[in-house]
């Protein structure tokens, strides 16, 4: 499930439960910040996306994921852009 950080409040989101996909070239916004959901899903509870990293694709992963996706990353070119809440280099 692809999860990425509200551009407003940097929550983490599943790109399923937001408008995500539709959009275009606006903000990333999480279901409750979106003005046309405008409510928390409920799915899973709200955490913030601090720590996490955010790769090249534009979608962000835990340290507990990071493993896990080692290959994946290698095989098809993604890297690490940065970790939420830590400076740019």
């Amino acid at each position: 499930m692809p999860l990425f950080a509200c551009d407003k409040c940097n929550t983490i989101e599943n790109t399923a439960l937001s408008a995500y996909w539709r959009r275009g070239d606006g903000p990333s916004l999480c279901s409750e910040c979106d003005p046309s959901i405008a409510r928390w899903h409920g799915v899973f509870a709200k955490q913030s996306a601090t720590g996490y990293s955010l790769t090249s694709e534009g979608f962000i992963y835990g340290p507990h994921e990071l493993a896990g996706q080692a290959q994946r990353f290698k095989n098809q070119g993604i890297t690490i852009v940065r970790v939420i809440g830590e400076e740019a280099p």
